[in-house]
C-alpha cells in the first residue's frame, strides 16, 4: 500500500500494488496533483525528479543521501534533511495507527482489488478519527 498525506497527516491518496513493487514507482501517481511542496524519504531521490519538480514550481523536500564519490553530506544537506524529516514523518503516522489500533498487519483477501478496497475503508476510518482529533485539538 502506498499513501500520500497532507501536512496534517490526513490520507489524500491510496494506491495498492504487489509487495514486489518499489515505492518509488508510485511517486508520480501519488503526487500528480501537488502544486506547493513534496516531502519524501531518500528512496525517492532522483536528479531528474528534482529538476521536474522545480520546473513545475513545486518545492522538493526529498531527503538527500550521499551520491557515489561523496564522502559525507554537505552541512546544508544535513540541516535540510533534519528539517524535512519532521514533516516527512507525518506519512508514517497513518501506518502506525492502522497497524497498531486497527490490527491491520497483513492482507486478508486474495487479489489486489479486494485488498485495496479494504485499505480504502481503513484509510477512511483513520481519516475520520484523525480529523475529529485535529478538530478537538484546535478548539
Amino acid at each position: 500500500m502506498h499513501i500520500a498525506t497532507d501536512t496534517n497527516g490526513i490520507i489524500k491518496k491510496v494506491i495498492a500494488t504487489t509487495a514486489s513493487t518499489h515505492d518509488s514507482t508510485q511517486f508520480d501517481a501519488l503526487t500528480e496533483d501537488e502544486d506547493k511542496a513534496i516531502f519524501a524519504d531518500s528512496g525517492y531521490m532522483q536528479k531528474a525528479r528534482k529538476i521536474s519538480l522545480r520546473a513545475k514550481g513545486v518545492f522538493s523536500g526529498i531527503v538527500e543521501r550521499r551520491v557515489r564519490g561523496q564522502s559525507k553530506l554537505r552541512p546544508k544537506q544535513s540541516r535540510n534533511n533534519t528539517r524535512f524529516s519532521k514533516i516527512r514523518c507525518l506519512v508514517e503516522l497513518p501506518f502506525a495507527f492502522i497497524k497498531q489500533h486497527m490490527k491491520f498487519r497483513e492482507t486478508k483477501y486474495l487479489g489486489i482489488e479486494k485488498n485495496q478496497q479494504h485499505f480504502f475503508m481503513l484509510a477512511t476510518c483513520y481519516n475520520l478519527r484523525w480529523t475529529s482529533a485535529l478538530l478537538r485539538a484546535r478548539n
